[in-house]
């Protein structure tokens, strides 16, 4: 708003709650990141199997 003396008044809003918003934002995102980094922490991911030493498994006959 410009005033009579040829001055300039700016108004500022300071809402420090916002902050928290974003900070919660950050967390989450750090969060998500961590979760994805280790594979093994993932839910739903398969398992790897060990390889057995001999080239075939064992042949069983079936009832």
């Amino acid at each position: 708003d410009a005033t009579t003396d040829g001055g300039i008044v700016v108004r500022i809003w300071w809402k420090p709650f916002i902050l928290c918003i974003w900070g919660g934002a950050l967390i989450m995102a750090a969060g998500g990141c961590v979760s994805l980094s280790d594979r093994r922490l993932r839910v739903g991911a398969p398992r790897r199997k060990a390889r057995a030493k001999s080239a075939a498994p064992a042949m069983e006959p079936a009832e």
